[in-house]
């Protein structure tokens, strides 16, 4: 086992080139058995009405599930495209969606204008589909973030360029080890996934761990709930949230194409940047990728958050080769950072906690299509080593992981059968071995787990469209040795097998006056094991301000979700409401027993348990525009609490958005109000004499931001700056474990500027 390591850890660690050569070997290998159809098809993306290139269209050919972006002279290419019918779907964000039929004849190069009008227009016009399909789902995806929109919010952290979407909270110990909440589900309830795989750092399971990606390099943010959501995970409650990043090349570029982009912000004297190059030589494409920034400690209205700096770089480049029938590449990651856990309080250490950490990835990826009898056919795998360290003011070590992980998923795409269609089955299953040192006390332990999903979408007469899905799964962790602890329990073997399904309803679009409403809903049962750490941690932990207590007797959290909603449109107007209801058994969290431990009079405890839980949440999103302005209100409520009475610890409070947009040929301008309401519903142990979780005030702030984009010098702009905080407000995040000692970040002027080389 232990020569088994060393070797994988050195091949990810030590070995520079090996990689590459993998790569080139894998597209030599396979070049052969592409096909030899040289059937091409160019265009240009303009606007409508003043004949500009648009830059950065998603152009996609929707048969054969490929997709690419236009350069900064609104052209793309496709090579190597099989002959006969497609069709093309162009999409650009402030613009209507343009869907066109093709017939590509053999050995031909087809050259298309494709002109977009502005998303004024009224929808009615834009509505109808040759085979019925939607301009939306309600549910699936929730939320899909690009390139444009994503620099709008961009902050230090994946949470914090996420955080004003409806439904999605921060959680945080600091301004650098911040992870989303979405609708107040965290750590294995809500899967982060990087290209559709798992990071394999470990954010899930502590407050102070960071999320090893660098939200510079989030070319598309996409959450996915409900029936979709089983092929990833059986116990992602809250759904998932996949960061598209782009490592492997899905299109032959004409020439090569890149981005730089530039970050500042005031309060923490951030300063970063990132800079990416894609480009292909016959049939093979490439891409290189580097990013780095640097803050200080953050500056509030009641003075620095000490010790709240940080450091990050990554590197990233990928190849692939790219046939009319087949894909198949390789990309390999390296990410760094070093930040900052603030203390000096109760139950934090006196001076604070310095963490590094360090991930490195291997993903590889094939797809084929069409393959005989089904759509297509991909494999996808992903080999991860990532170290972590956590220091004492003195420089000794106090805890750290080291964790090697591999992955590995089957995905068959399922042909049309009579209503049903886009069906899917995937076969996945993953190794980890979990290792710690220093202060720590959980177990060396090897973690297993094996997945099968099955997914069905049904079009019915009617316009009636049902999801549904399947998964089981079985998880194995297994522990150096088996011994009795006198703080945990019995330390041994445990395997957890389960099922989870979902059932998801669209209904048809009808009419009520001038409105078109669609209403749907769904019903999911997740499954979700115990964690190493929730079942045999058992020791201090300095940087979390925690001593944990596992339960190894814990068994398996089961849930029911039950949520309902409707769309409904009119001529510039969209408006969603959902509501939600889920019902969990054995709901597994660290329980605050409110006092210090016996073992360590410093730190709090925390220990592990299961109870039913319960959580009722709503959301409300609604958007308006007109030639030149656009208006978005947003608000999510929810409230969870145990079974039996009380509520459940680190619930986010109710929250609301309203942002005002004007703009002005390539400038806009706008004003964002935002807050929430006091959260006064806490934890409460159960021993009579134990600390409740501490109450937070309610806080209303404002935002101001102005934005530019266009074409300068023949490259494409994008220039975004924001004044968060523009009050200099006092307040607190319920869901910050520094809460107690500092509010958030006061005034903060952020520049963000990115250009398309």
């Amino acid at each position: 086992m232990t020569c088994v390591r060393n070797d994988v850890a050195g091949f990810l660690r030590g070995s520079r080139n090996g990689w590459r050569l993998v790569a080139l070997t894998l597209a030599l290998a396979v070049r052969t058995l592409a096909g030899t159809d040289c059937t091409v098809l160019q265009g240009r993306v303009l606007d409508a009405r003043c004949q500009l290139p648009l830059p950065l269209s998603h152009v996609f050919l929707v048969d054969q599930a490929r997709g690419t972006a236009t350069d900064a002279q609104g052209r793309f290419s496709f090579v190597h495209v099989p002959y006969g019918g497609h069709r093309l779907r162009v999409t650009h964000l402030g613009y209507q969606d343009h869907v066109q039929e093709l017939n590509l004849e053999g050995c031909d190069t087809l050259r298309l204008a494709i002109q977009l009008e502005s998303r004024a227009l009224p929808l009615a016009e834009i509505n109808v589909r040759a085979d019925a399909e939607r301009l939306e789902h309600l549910h699936v995806p929730a939320l899909v973030l690009r390139t444009a929109e994503l620099q709008r919010e961009l902050g230090s952290t994946l949470a914090e360029t996420l955080d004003e979407q409806t439904g999605i909270a921060t959680r945080s110990m600091g301004p650098a080890p911040a992870r989303p909440v979405l609708r107040g589900h965290s750590g294995d309830r809500l899967l982060l996934l990087e290209d559709g795989s798992g990071t394999g750092d470990l954010s899930a399971t502590s407050a102070d761990h960071a999320v090893a990606i660098e939200p510079l390099v989030a070319r598309k943010v996409v959450w996915i709930r409900g029936a979709e959501a089983l092929l990833y995970s059986s116990g992602a409650a809250g759904g998932v949230l996949d960061v598209e990043h782009g490592l492997i090349p899905t299109e032959l570029l004409i020439k090569p194409t890149g981005t730089v982009a530039l970050l500042a912000e005031s309060a923490s004297g951030s300063l970063g940047g990132s800079a990416r190059m894609d480009g292909a030589w016959d049939q093979q494409g490439w891409m290189v990728e580097g990013t780095w920034r640097k803050a200080g400690n953050m500056r509030t209205p009641a003075g620095r958050l000490g010790n709240s700096g940080l450091e990050t770089g990554s590197l990233s480049t990928g190849i692939s080769h790219v046939g009319d029938r087949l894909r198949v590449g390789v990309g390999a990651t390296l990410y760094e950072s070093s930040y900052g856990i603030p203390g000096g309080f109760v139950g934090g250490h006196p001076n604070g906690v310095d963490i590094e950490l360090a991930r490195r990835n291997l993903h590889v990826e094939g797809d084929l299509r069409p393959v005989r009898g089904l759509r297509f056919l991909r494999l996808l795998g992903t080999f991860s080593h990532y170290d972590h360290a956590e220091y004492e003011s003195s420089g000794l070590l106090g805890i750290s992981f080291d964790v090697l992980s591999a992955e590995g998923r089957l995905e068959l795409g399922l042909p049309a059968r009579g209503m049903l269609a886009q069906g899917q089955i995937r076969l996945a299953g993953s190794w980890r071995n979990f290792a710690s040192g220093g202060l720590s006390h959980a177990p060396d332990t090897d973690e297993r787990q094996l997945g099968l999903a099955w997914l069905e979408h049904a079009q019915l007469p009617g316009g009636w469209h049902i999801h549904g899905a399947l998964r089981g799964d079985s998880r194995l962790l297994a522990p150096d040795r088996e011994r009795v602890s006198l703080v945990v329990g019995h330390i041994r073997e445990r395997s957890f097998h389960g099922l989870s399904a979902a059932l998801q309803v669209d209904a048809p679009e009808w009419s009520w006056g001038t409105w078109s409403l669609q209403p749907g809903g769904t019903l999911l049962r997740t499954w979700r094991p115990p964690t190493v750490e929730e079942l045999f941690s058992g020791g201090p932990h300095l940087a979390a301000y925690s001593y944990e207590i596992g339960n190894p007797e814990l068994g398996a959290e089961t849930g029911w979700l039950l949520e309902a909603g409707v769309e409904a449109r009119v001529t510039g107007l969209t408006v969603h409401l959902r509501g939600f209801r889920q019902e969990f058994q054995n709901y597994i969290f660290p329980s605050f027993t409110g006092r210090m431990s016996p073992r360590r009079a410093d730190l709090f405890e925390y220990r592990t348990v299961g109870r039913d839980a319960r959580h009722l949440g709503a959301e409300l999103d609604v958007n308006w525009h007109d030639p030149r302005w656009r208006a978005q209100l947003g608000a999510s409520l929810v409230n969870a609490h145990l079974t039996d009475g009380g509520a459940l610890p680190s619930v986010p409070p109710a929250s609301a958005r309203l942002q005002v947009v004007r703009t002005w040929r390539a400038w806009e301008a706008g004003v964002q109000l935002s807050g929430t309401r006091a959260q006064n519903q806490v934890y409460r142990a159960e021993d009579p004499d134990a600390l409740p979780e501490a109450c937070t005030a309610g806080w209303l702030r404002l935002d101001l931001m102005t934005g530019w984009r266009g074409v300068l010098g023949g490259r494409l702009h994008q220039l975004d700056l924001r004044l968060d905080n523009a009050l200099d407000l006092e307040y607190r995040n319920h869901l910050s474990r520094v809460r107690s000692v500092m509010p958030e970040a006061g005034r903060n002027a952020k520049l963000v500027w990115r250009v398309w080389v």
